[in-house]
């Protein structure tokens, strides 16, 4: 690129790199979680023990974290920016800010409904005054900032013995299991809030693992 420049702004007469053939960059597909690899981090984060304050807020607040973004499949941008919600409203959907402001609706299924309530249940009942859904567990319980997230996501991961697992990898995974279900390439667009439908066909190219399971549907 930079000798390109150079040759077009004539500070040289000729490219040298106009020989060199490109990079090839090797194309790897990124995967999703599998249902197992969900179900030891599930297992996990509900086997905690609850022996401070401290320990049970912490669990339930990252309980409902963990089931919000499999639900959802928001940015963790998106999950934090979520305000506060009273004991008794309805949860089962959300709105949330994306990207240039843009706000959507988000649905949760019925184990992120029940995280969500159990986690705004505790936090009242330690009189926890945040405006934010999550925050920290310890005062003055600030906004939980992406690191935080980030932090827990990979801890949980790396202690269940689930390699890669990033907050993105959520995103992909709600995105690839809506699709294997069922749900319209269309309606995942607009779950996930991309501007074009080209970057959710990202999510819907299929790994092996369905290439075999279709497979032996259709030949056999």
């Amino acid at each position: 690129t930079f000798f390109g420049w150079l040759t077009r702004e004539d500070y040289i007469a000729k490219n040298p790199m106009d020989k060199i053939d490109k990079i090839k960059e090797v194309k790897a597909i990124k995967k999703a979680f599998s249902e197992i690899e969900v179900e030891k981090m599930r297992r996990h984060l509900y086997a905690l023990g609850e022996d401070t304050k401290t320990d049970k807020l912490t669990k339930m607040r990252n309980i409902a974290i963990f089931e919000m973004l499999l639900s959802t499949g928001v940015r963790i941008s998106e999950l934090i920016g979520l305000a506060n919600v009273a004991e008794d409203s309805d949860i089962e959907s959300m709105i949330v800010f994306g990207k240039g402001q843009k706000e959507r609706e988000v649905f949760l299924n019925a184990k992120a409904v029940l995280a969500v309530r159990e986690w705004v249940k505790i936090k009242k009942e330690y009189n926890i005054a945040s405006p934010y859904l999550f925050c920290s567990v310890l005062s003055p319980y600030e906004q939980l900032q992406i690191a935080g997230v980030e932090i827990m996501v990979r801890e949980l991961g790396r202690t269940v013995g689930v390699e890669k697992a990033h907050p993105h990898r959520y995103r992909r995974t709600a995105a690839t299991w809506a699709l294997r279900r069922g749900m319209p390439i269309d309606q995942v667009k607009q779950m996930l809030g991309h501007e074009s439908i080209s970057t959710t066909t990202i999510y819907a190219k299929s790994d092996l693992s369905d290439v075999k399971a279709n497979h032996s549907k259709v030949l056999t």
